[in-house]
């Protein structure tokens, strides 16, 4: 009876040692797998989920056209230069054409948050994008239209924006664009 009895402790011995393994494994593993939890969950900013913007509208750039000048002195020949009048005679009254910016509309939608701005962002036939940050002075559900100089011969096709959040501007964040481009109109 005593010989049979010590099997039975043997077995109890044997569970609590796979029980306490058990435990040092899981202890193990969460010591190695929190850090990296932890590292991630700073990164993610809920500010993105309440803060919401999205375009309106988008206009391409126009120009406005020139206006032509006409020569001195004895001739009336429209020109745009003085190369364009006779030998001693000046080009008056010409007046160049002027690019007027791409034109966007763009919407606050309902969200409080520590909202900063919007990044506009316009893409051409190419692919190519410049974007364009704005402030905060658009109110919760308010729409604002704006203008911006776009560099080079660059044509907006598409246009887009990011939500811009933060304590402050010193610790700003661009939020991921979360809405389908719409396209620019001439």
């Amino acid at each position: 009876m005593i010989f049979s009895n010590r099997k039975g402790v043997s077995e109890v011995v044997a569970n609590v040692l796979i029980v306490l393994l058990v435990i040092v494994g899981v202890a193990v593993i969460w010591s190695v797998v929190k850090p990296t939890i932890d590292k991630s969950a700073k990164e993610i900013n809920t500010e993105c989920f309440n803060v919401k913007v999205s375009p309106v509208s988008c206009a391409k750039p126009s120009v406005i056209p020139a206006v032509m000048g006409s020569c001195s002195v004895t001739t009336a020949t429209a020109c745009d230069a003085d190369t364009d009048c006779l030998s001693g005679e000046t080009c008056t009254g010409y007046v160049a054409p002027v690019p007027v910016g791409a034109k966007s509309t763009v919407k606050r939608d309902a969200g409080a948050g520590q909202f900063l701005g919007f990044k506009v962002l316009y893409e051409d036939a190419t692919g190519a994008t410049q974007v364009f940050e704005e402030s905060a002075s658009t109110l919760e559900l308010a729409t604002e239209a704006y203008t911006h100089t776009l560099t080079g011969t660059f044509t907006p096709v598409k246009m887009n924006v990011a939500a811009v959040v933060g304590p402050n501007s010193a610790d700003k964040r661009t939020c991921e664009v979360l809405t389908t481009p719409i396209s620019c109109t001439p």
